[in-house]
């Protein structure tokens, strides 16, 4: 996996190649492709015909799928192997453009370990899902990055895993509220400190905000026109959800 996170897309030949395995190891590393493909981390991206063999025959070609690339992050965070992340936001820029091209910025501020946690978070939520489908993937995208500079998010993400992965113990969380604010500023700091870390934070800022405020706006329409009635409890709670959002969309605009 870390073969195709560096080099990918490439074929069993060239996988085995770069390894250093020939002869009878070349069916080791088949049967070890052919198993990860089964576990759903690597799956054929394209097929090139072979310039040897016969002229029909296609080979394919692996690459790492969205699961496989949460799954090289998940333990590269945990190791602290923070050159393989490094490269797998290099080589694997294309699958999240928006935040990996900040990672140069990221790792300059030493907040690679938060970031790490937030991605692992963002591929394995629906978001992660939509960019692999390439569905509505501008958008996708774009939320993805909104998250990434929410520090709420990051620091729920990297407390998550820390603590499932006993990182983190039950002392430890006797002062979470401690750790969770001074993980919090620490990343919002980080992100305010380089010109680009700040522009990507605004911008996406913006856009959420923006959002949440179009929701409650929608919503305070459909009282004044009377659609909303309050006889239910799903009317009244959609509402007060709207409007907890539009309370935070000013929070937000006012941290700009």
């Amino acid at each position: 996996m870390r073969v195709l996170a560096s080099d990918g897309p490439l074929n069993i030949h060239a996988i085995a190649k770069r390894l250093g395995f020939e002869g009878d190891e070349y069916q080791t590393v088949t049967n070890t492709v052919r198993r990860l493909q089964a576990d759903g981390v690597i799956h054929v991206v394209e097929k090139k015909r072979g310039a040897r063999g016969p002229r029909n025959r296609k080979i394919d070609y692996f690459n790492l799928t969205r699961t496989g690339i949460s799954e090289l992050v998940h333990n590269a965070t945990l190791d602290e192997d923070y050159p393989v992340l490094r490269e797998l936001t290099r080589k694997q820029r294309d699958f999240l453009p928006t935040i990996f091209d900040l990672w140069p910025m990221i790792v300059e501020a030493g907040v690679e370990d938060l970031a790490a946690a937030a991605v692992k978070g963002l591929l394995d939520s629906p978001t992660g899902e939509r960019l692999e489908l390439n569905f509505q993937l501008q958008a996708a995208h774009q939320r993805a990055l909104e998250y990434f500079v929410n520090a709420e998010y990051v620091t729920s993400e990297y407390i998550a895993l820390h603590y499932h992965e006993g990182k983190m113990t039950d002392a430890d969380l006797e002062h979470l509220e401690t750790l969770e604010q001074t993980l919090r500023n620490k990343w919002n700091e980080a992100l305010r400190g380089s010109d680009q870390l700040r522009a990507a934070r605004e911008q996406a800022l913006r856009r959420t905000a923006l959002r949440r405020l179009r929701g409650a706006t929608r919503a305070l329409e459909a009282i004044a026109a009377e659609r909303i009635t309050f006889v239910n409890g799903e009317e009244k709670n959609a509402v007060q959800k709207e409007l907890e959002r539009l309370a935070l969309a000013v929070k937000m605009l006012e941290d700009l």
